[in-house]
């Protein structure tokens, strides 16, 4: 499928993001956690146990597994068994039984693929890179010789990649390794997930060229996007790790719990298929979808340009990235029984009423006194190069 990409709306939104990321504005000064800030001092204390750990995440970092559960899982694995962390003991020591079973045992996932992964790339990491993962990204010029290092196509000249790596699981050790500050910043793209598509392909800055009903591949959706933030963080020198958290933390934070981002029925299965999940349909009735929609597209730095719900169902199910036009609210869809009855929900509450008398509209602060709206960033504000508003 063909797409287009809009420069000038990635420069908009992508600007306003790093803006708020920049001055803790909503979401990003909240107490989220990312995934690799549950890697323990012991690991982080030691450089090369650190760029190894993280080399060995990325072997999870598949998209249909949360990534802060396999860290977390990954660090149970260290402390029982750290010598699944040690490529020349992986590669020459453990046999593909013991590590079949221990993989198997610590996190049940594709574990047929990933351990046979888990040995074969520590061999290539010790015979090509003296068994760190820091020196895979020594003298590198330029995102295609990054990826022609780390990815499984490689060959000619340069050493062999790694079993399962294409260019998101190597941009994703790039990552890893620049927020733990183990080498000096490089130019490339920050990992291309679905949640870096959802904002993407949610704010127009990806167009599939069927604009009334789009459903397609993450395979032909990742190149553009790549090329797409390689190309503004060389432009505004925005660094990898700055780029992504700004983001892939939207989506997370705020995305996720967006109506008409949900959908029902995903593992469910019929005669033993999996049924495809039914995206969800708001309802400014439903006291649920007016305090999500408070918590987060009404907080959201971007909420002006953002125009399509992308779900995460059917991805995780079926590896497509299916669009709907959004569905915006209203005033009076917000606050319907403003003069009788206000409902208090937060989002992960059960909703309660409470009576009021008639009065003028109250601003959504008032009517949700659990929820800080903050201060949104003003049109001017919002649209400065990141690299003068630094």
């Amino acid at each position: 499928m063909k797409i287009v990409t809009d420069t000038a709306r990635a420069e908009l939104v992508i600007g306003r993001l790093l803006v708020a990321l920049r001055n803790k504005q909503f979401p990003y000064g909240e107490d989220w956690a990312l995934p690799q800030t549950f890697v323990p001092e012991g690991i982080r204390s030691d450089p090369l146990l650190h760029s190894r750990f993280l080399f060995y995440c990325c072997h999870y970092m598949r998209g249909t597994i949360k990534s802060d559960m396999a860290v977390k899982r990954l660090v149970e694995l260290w402390h029982s068994r750290p010598e699944f962390f040690d490529p020349v003991i992986v590669s020459t020591e453990l046999s593909p039984e013991d590590i079949n079973k221990t993989l198997g045992g610590i996190l049940a996932y594709k574990v047929s693929e990933i351990a046979p992964f888990w040995q074969e790339n520590s061999r290539r990491l010790v015979e090509n890179w003296n068994g760190d993962p820091r020196n895979i990204f020594v003298d590198i010029q330029s995102p295609d010789e990054l990826y022609a290092r780390v990815t499984n196509r490689s060959g000619g000249k340069l050493p062999v990649g790694f079993l399962g790596f294409q260019e998101k699981m190597a941009s994703m050790l790039l990552y890893f390794l620049l927020e733990a500050n183990l080498m000096p910043e490089l130019e490339a793209s920050p990992p291309v997930d679905f949640h870096l598509l959802r904002v993407m392909l949610a704010n127009e800055i990806l167009i599939p060229e069927e604009r009334t009903f789009r459903k397609l591949r993450y395979e032909h959706a990742e190149p553009r996007g790549r090329e797409l933030l390689e190309w503004y963080g060389r432009k505004h020198n925005v660094s990898v790790v700055e780029l992504g958290n700004a983001l892939w933390m939207l989506s997370v934070v705020l995305c996720s719990r967006a109506p008409g981002n949900g959908s029902s029925g995903r593992q469910k299965r019929v005669s033993g298929k999996k049924l495809i999940p039914t995206p969800q349909v708001v309802d400014w009735n439903n006291p649920q979808h007016r305090s999500g929609h408070l918590y987060s597209c009404d907080r959201c730095p971007i909420e002006s340009t953002c125009a399509w719900n992308v779900m995460s169902g059917d991805y995780y199910q079926t590896g497509s990235l299916n669009s709907r036009p959004r569905l915006k609210p209203s005033h009076e869809d917000l606050h319907p029984l403003l003069g009788e009855t206000s409902v208090h929900v937060h989002p992960r509450r059960k909703a309660t009423s409470v009576t009021k008398p008639a009065t003028k509209p109250a601003p959504s602060h008032h009517l949700f006194p659990g929820i800080d709206l903050g201060r949104r960033p003003r049109r001017d504000e919002a649209t400065v190069p990141p690299e003068e508003d630094a």
